[in-house]
């Protein structure tokens, strides 16, 4: 059995080309992105007011993470500059 991560390193991608190789992503431009999100921040604000028990807090928080990331791929593909580095996959 050969171990993945060889099948992996010897890969040459779809057609024999190799995969592209793209630099890091920064860990605080990720951070960055992830507490000062506006729509995060508008979400959380928007349903927590009225979260008054645990578990309406937890849908709040979820929907809240769901709008930051559907910013972010929006941002991503409009192609605005800051969301192309954060928002891509890695």
């Amino acid at each position: 059995m050969i171990p993945l991560v060889t099948l992996l390193q010897a890969s040459k991608g779809i057609a024999g080309i190799p995969p592209e190789i793209q630099p890091d992503v920064s860990l605080w431009l990720v951070l960055g992105f992830a507490v000062l999100n506006p729509a995060v921040i508008a979400v959380a604000w928007m349903l927590g007011r009225r979260a008054d028990e645990r578990a309406k807090l937890l849908v709040a928080a979820f929907a809240a993470a769901i709008a930051g990331v559907a910013l972010v791929w929006l941002g991503a593909l409009l192609r605005l500059p800051l969301f192309t580095t954060a928002g891509r996959a890695g």
